[in-house]
């Protein structure tokens, strides 16, 4: 009786078990940056009676992402979402570790910002290259996690996609170069 008990708790355990168990995925940690641009003269036009129109322009940025994993995985970023708006990514292996950027402001002088810190895992730069249409397909996951996330990171690994995110991504002052 107690032989049966025992392979009975046995068989529950190892089925049960795999269902427990949590996926690790070989992204360790996000830096992400955006930079709002400085735009040029503002476009100006006039209407047919002659009434000055300047066109109103959206705040543009540039954006620094730089993707911590695991020395023994490769991964393949293939888009963001960045504020829910669905971009195709490009990524260049970063091999030269601290990554600082110098920021040129117009009023304190210049300002050194550690974008990388040195890491002993591997690091991609990764950044939006092109807009794609919003996938209608997402999943409810997908969906919750766009909305809860500033940037929602879709890659590749062992075949399969997956998804990382970050909820904000850290504003650096803008550059003025005069």
């Amino acid at each position: 009786m107690k032989k049966k008990i025992f392979i009975g708790c046995f068989l529950f355990c190892l089925f049960t078990a795999p269902s427990f168990s949590q996926l690790i995925l070989p992204i360790k940690k996000i830096h992400a940056y955006k930079q709002a641009t400085i735009p040029g003269i503002p476009q100006t036009s006039f209407d047919e009676n002659g009434n000055k129109i300047i066109a109103s322009r959206k705040p543009t940025f540039n954006y620094w992402i730089y993707v911590e994993f695991q020395k023994s995985e490769k991964i393949e970023i293939v888009d963001l979402w960045i504020s829910g708006i669905r971009f195709k990514a490009k990524s260049e292996t970063i091999n030269s570790l601290p990554v600082k950027k110098i920021i040129y402001t117009a009023n304190s002088g210049n300002d050194t910002v550690l974008l990388m810190p040195p890491t002993s895992q591997n690091v991609l730069l990764t950044y939006p290259i092109d807009l794609l249409n919003k996938n209608s397909n997402s999943s409810t996951y997908l969906n919750k996690l766009i909305k809860q996330s500033e940037l929602v990171i879709g890659f590749y690994w062992n075949g399969k996609k997956y998804f990382a995110s970050t909820k904000q991504i850290k504003l650096l002052e803008p550059d003025a170069h005069l």
